[in-house]
């Protein structure tokens, strides 16, 4: 009976809902950034105030927490991650390994 009033609610709504179990496990849509090609930017590092991002390092590269507008990073965006820097790869390393490849290796104009 609840089930019936369920399915009414739903379809006045304009919600048909089918009543049968789905079997097996079903992931939601993926987020379109997930489905975008790989981006290749050139960074930009001002003399005094750095790159002006915050990251943090993980297995596929260091993540995009934060942007400062100055010097700013256009086509950067937050939770990006950076996997390569001037072509030598940043996944599949330790943190520490990752956060000093990136450091050795970013400067003004680095792709």
């Amino acid at each position: 009976e609840i089930r019936k009033q369920r399915a009414e609610a739903l379809k006045e709504r304009g919600l048909a809902q089918s009543l049968q179990a789905q079997k097996g496990f079903m992931y939601g849509r993926s987020p379109k950034e997930e489905n975008e090609a790989p981006r290749k930017l050139t960074m930009r590092a001002h003399p005094e105030m750095g790159a002006g991002v915050d990251l943090h390092a993980s297995w596929w590269g260091m993540v995009v927490d934060a942007i400062d507008e100055e010097p700013g990073q256009p086509g950067l965006r937050l939770r990006d991650t950076i996997v390569e820097v001037n072509g030598m790869s940043l996944r599949e390393l330790e943190s520490e390994d990752c956060e000093q490849r990136f450091a050795d290796l970013f400067g003004d104009g680095s792709v």
